[in-house]
């Protein structure tokens, strides 16, 4: 049977949205979506799509992608050179425009002037990164069992998308690790972190202003923040995903 994935096709790999051209989309029996987001934009775009649609979303592993206790995370935090005391916002993406690492800048040294025990770690850029000063640190590119123990000293992360996410894997690993995540609200990612405590959403992405206020919002709630491992260990897990995944395959 002829399927099509908005997941994993060369040509449309992570992408929100597709055209599917009349010519020979009349073919295809079934595509499989990350977000039922988007398949409303995609059937927004197209004034024919005929096929049958699954909605199939993405997962971490949440052996790797957990929430440390208190204890364990202050511990882990002192053996990667920080201290009980800071607080550690997270960036991981690759240095593309569209991730906007640029804004990102913008941001973090905003922040920083008005919350000095902030730190801001980057992870995923090429490694030419130029630090500010010495409250930034620049890893590169990491393997995602070394990611795991960046997120889980965690405290916020930003995913600074500016372009129509299909899902953003990223974002989930960090909230899966207990980090308040600060979203774009664009694309798939509201129907990601649907429902997800300790989450922001962007709606004026472009304006680094609008990143600040979300961030002074979750800053406001840091304390009363609790990770939940059970709630966590479910949100969008790998094995519930290929579960579906084959389920839709199969059907």
């Amino acid at each position: 049977t002829p399927l099509y994935s908005s997941a994993a096709s060369d040509v449309y790999k992570r992408q929100h949205a597709f055209i599917l051209p009349e010519s020979w989309g009349n073919q295809v029996d079934q595509v499989l979506f990350l977000t039922q987001l988007g398949y409303l934009d995609t059937r927004s775009k197209n004034a024919v799509f005929t096929p049958q649609v699954q909605f199939v979303g993405n997962g971490a592993d949440s052996r790797l992608f957990f929430p440390l206790d208190p204890e364990e995370k202050s511990k882990k935090r002192i053996e990667l050179g920080y201290s009980k005391a800071d607080r550690i916002l997270l960036w991981v993406s690759n240095p593309r425009p569209k991730k906007g690492l640029k804004l990102f800048v913008n941001l973090g040294k905003r922040l920083q002037a008005k919350y000095p025990e902030l730190k801001i770690l980057i992870i995923g850029n090429s490694g030419d990164f130029n630090c500010p000063d010495q409250n930034w640190k620049a890893l590169g590119k990491l393997p995602n069992q070394e990611l795991a123990k960046y997120l889980q000293i965690g405290d916020f992360y930003c995913f600074t998308s500016l372009w129509n996410e299909g899902f953003g894997l990223s974002l989930i690993e960090a909230a899966k690790c207990g980090n308040q995540v600060i979203a774009s609200k664009i694309g798939g990612i509201p129907e990601v972190v649907h429902e997800l405590p300790g989450s922001y959403l962007v709606p004026l992405p472009n304006q680094v202003e609008a990143w600040e206020a979300a961030f002074d919002q979750a800053w406001s709630e840091k304390d009363s923040f609790k990770a939940d491992p059970e709630f966590l260990h479910s949100f969008h897990d790998v094995k519930e995903w290929l579960s579906r995944f084959m389920v839709a395959l199969n059907s």
